[in-house]
């Protein structure tokens, strides 16, 4: 009957699902080298960096493009905290997540984010520079590069970064100074950081942000505040008058910069839904707020900011990465292109703050109470589909063999500990004498009495003439007897010293004499120069 056809075919369907989930452990993704990469146009294309590519990821954002990224499981970079993020829990991180700061912009014409590019004067440790076309070189010191940031430097990052045709150093808590590999690197206007040329081959790189990180560098900037009006209060050209009527009708009541950022954020996660899809920007920020309803985190940082200045708060656009993928046997954050994300940064008393008005995928709102569950549940398959199965890749495969063998290898170490704890305890007994030994010898050598060569050296050296790491004895008395003749019984010395190193039979009673007859002829010479005032 049907209960037997059905108990027949269960058998061979779970053997071809086990065998198929085999397959996909043992075979990581390998994607095709002519696959569009929607990050081609931010710059961050491992396959085919081109010179366009650098100038949309470090220039302008469009509307619309974010959703594109997040269905790409591309890696772009593995970023460690180092000190200053505090202490790090059994598997997790120092912190849930970090916001990398990438590329800033200022100006937004309707449709797209751009970076104005003009000169400005700041100042580092007394000293005054001028940037040219825009870039602020950051001068070098001590091996590093350092930034006008307010404050003592701060927390630390090392980050390591697949190859990309983009320059952007990515920060998460401001930048003070930067260790790479690069000798070069410049801020612009906006803040952020770039190295002097763009890391197509890869690169790794080290930075330590600021004590007042939301700062950036306004302090060293004179012309800040006229930047502020000019730049960061700008609205859209031929803008949609009812922007600023929703501007007004959303910030009323509000009294302080920070409340009206706190009024516009709550609006846009509580009335707006966060989308993957969207209509490709074509309907522009005025089709965001007033009909669709929905759309990618671009979408919501745009309407932020926009909105923002029409209120009066200068704000400016950051395009970076959501990092929150942590391998805890890496100790670092697995960063991919799916997790690229777009924020505000808007001033309020001295400082910028982040205002992040994307709505998060636990909260995004809906119409019945299972449609939202049914929302957001299809919101983080996607994301996880992208992530776990499309990004599946010889990394994952390895990372994954690597956590299996790790745990085995834990188990089978702990029952060899308890085995060989007396064998333990011996072996560090021996280790115990070895050392003893060692530092007894070692004591011995310290004791022993310098030669007469080393006794003329030292000599030699107080009297301005020290030996070089390079030189042998034979070396050093030669340029030391051409140097000034008096002192040729060093040549002599040298000789002597070589036999009494190499020679198995060493120095007779009268080579040791000869020794002591050089050296007292040194220090004749040398006490006879200083007694003349030479």
């Amino acid at each position: 009957g049907a209960g037997e056809t059905a108990a027949r075919a269960a058998g061979p369907a779970a053997v071809a699902l086990a065998a198929a989930a085999a397959l996909f452990v043992v075979t990581p993704r390998i994607e095709p080298l002519r696959q569009s990469n929607p990050f081609l146009n931010l710059g961050l294309d491992k396959r085919q960096p081109t010179r366009s590519s650098v100038v949309g990821f470090t220039e302008n954002v469009a509307l619309g493009f974010f959703g594109t990224l997040k269905r790409s499981s591309a890696r772009v970079m593995r970023v460690k905290p180092l000190e200053g993020w505090g202490e790090a829990g059994p598997g997790k991180p120092p912190v849930p997540f970090l916001m990398l700061r990438g590329a800033v912009m200022d100006r937004f014409d309707g449709a797209r984010w751009t970076k104005t590019v003009e000169a400005f004067q700041w100042s580092k440790d007394g000293k005054r520079y001028t940037s040219s076309e825009g870039k602020a070189w950051a001068p070098r010191r001590s091996g590093a590069l350092h930034f006008p940031s307010a404050g003592a430097p701060g927390a630390g990052l090392e980050v390591t970064m697949y190859p990309l045709n983009s320059a952007v150093v990515f920060t998460a808590a401001g930048l003070s100074r930067l260790e790479a590999a690069e000798g070069s690197a410049w801020f612009d206007q906006n803040d952020a950081a770039f190295l002097g040329a763009p890391y197509v081959m890869g690169t790794t790189y080290r930075l330590w942000g600021a004590e007042r990180p939301g700062a950036g560098f306004a302090a060293a900037r004179p012309d800040f505040g006229l930047q502020l009006e000019r730049r960061y209060l700008e609205p859209p050209p031929g803008g949609d008058p009812r922007v600023a009527a929703l501007a007004a009708a959303w910030t009323a009541g509000t009294a302080t910069p920070e409340e009206k950022m706190r009024a516009v954020a709550r609006r846009l996660r509580d009335s707006y839904r966060y989308s993957l899809s969207s209509d490709d920007g074509r309907g522009g920020l005025e089709g965001f707020l007033f009909k669709s309803h929905a759309g990618n985190c671009e979408f919501f940082a745009t309407a932020a900011a926009v909105l923002l200045r029409h209120a009066g708060v200068p704000t400016r656009l950051v395009a970076g990465f959501l990092a929150d993928d942590w391998n805890e046997y890496g100790g670092f954050f697995d960063v991919r292109q799916g997790q690229a994300h777009a924020w505000v940064e808007a001033w309020d008393g001295g400082q910028w703050r982040v205002v992040d008005a994307t709505p998060p995928a636990a909260s995004l709102p809906g119409g019945a109470l299972w449609l939202a569950r049914a929302r957001r549940w299809a919101t983080a398959a996607q994301l996880r589909w992208y992530r776990d199965v499309i990004g599946y890749d010889s990394f994952l495969q390895r990372d994954a063999a690597r956590r299996a063998r790790l745990s085995l290898a834990r188990a089978r170490l702990e029952d060899a500990l308890d085995a060989a704890w007396p064998l333990a305890k011996a072996a560090a007994a021996l280790a115990l004498g070895l050392a003893a030994a060692s530092w007894a010898s070692g004591w011995r050598r310290r004791r022993r009495p310098r030669l007469p060569f080393e006794e003329a050296a030292a000599l030699l050296e107080s009297a301005g003439f020290p030996r070089r790491a390079e030189q042998t004895a034979r070396e050093f008395a030669g340029a030391v007897a051409l140097a000034r003749p008096g002192l040729a019984p060093a040549r002599d010395l040298a000789e002597l010293h070589y036999r009494e190193l190499y020679d198995p039979r060493g120095l007779d009673a009268a080579g040791r004499a000869r020794e002591m007859e050089l050296l007292a002829a040194l220090r004749s010479e040398l006490r006879g120069r200083r007694t003349a005032g030479v």
